[in-house]
C-alpha cells in the first residue's frame, strides 16, 4: 500500500553540514569519515524550516477502476487530529482526482506525494470524485495531530 502521510521529514537523507543537499554517501561525508572525523551532528529540530515537508493527514491506496481500467489513488484513512480530519469533508474510498489543479488519475502514489507535501502553514487542493460527486478541500499543510512544528 502506497501512503501519503501527516509528515515525511527527510531528516535522514540528509548530511547537516549546513545545507541539506548533501547525501549520507557525499565525498564531503565519506571524506571526513576517512580522515577519522565525525561530521557535525544536526542542530536542534533538525533541517531548517523550509526543508520539512508536511501533509494533510491522508493515507491513499493504489486501485484499479473496474470500469475505467485507471489508476487511481482512493482515501484509505484519515489520519486523527489531521487538517483532513478536521476538514470533515474526507472519507475513506474518496478518490484523488486533482491536486491544485494537476490531474493525479493513472499516477503513482510517489508522483503525487510531492504534490500533496509541502512546507508547514501552506495550503494544498485537493479534488475528490465520491460517486458521481467531484468536490474541492483545501488543507493547510501541518505536522501530525495540528501541531505546527514537531
Amino acid at each position: 500500500m502506497a501512503s501519503v502521510f501527516q509528515c515525511c521529514g527527510k531528516r535522514e537523507n540528509h548530511t547537516w553540514r549546513g545545507d541539506t543537499t548533501a547525501k549520507p554517501n557525499s565525498s564531503s561525508a565519506l571524506s571526513q569519515k576517512a580522515k577519522g572525523k565525525t561530521p557535525p551532528p544536526p542542530p536542534p529540530g533538525g533541517p531548517p524550516q523550509a526543508e520539512r515537508m508536511c501533509g494533510v493527514g491522508v493515507v491513499f491506496k493504489p486501485t484499479m477502476n473496474a470500469d475505467s481500467g485507471r489508476t487511481q489513488l482512493v482515501v484509505y484513512s484519515v489520519a486523527p487530529a489531521s487538517p483532513a480530519e478536521r476538514s470533515g469533508l474526507i472519507l475513506p474510498d474518496d478518490q484523488l482526482t486533482h491536486v491544485d489543479g494537476t490531474a493525479v488519475v493513472d499516477l503513482a502514489a510517489e508522483k503525487v506525494a510531492p504534490l500533496v507535501l509541502g512546507a508547514s502553514g501552506s495550503s494544498v487542493t485537493l479534488r475528490f470524485k465520491r460517486s458521481d460527486d467531484e468536490f474541492d478541500v483545501t488543507l493547510e499543510r501541518s505536522w501530525g495531530g495540528g501541531r505546527r512544528d514537531p
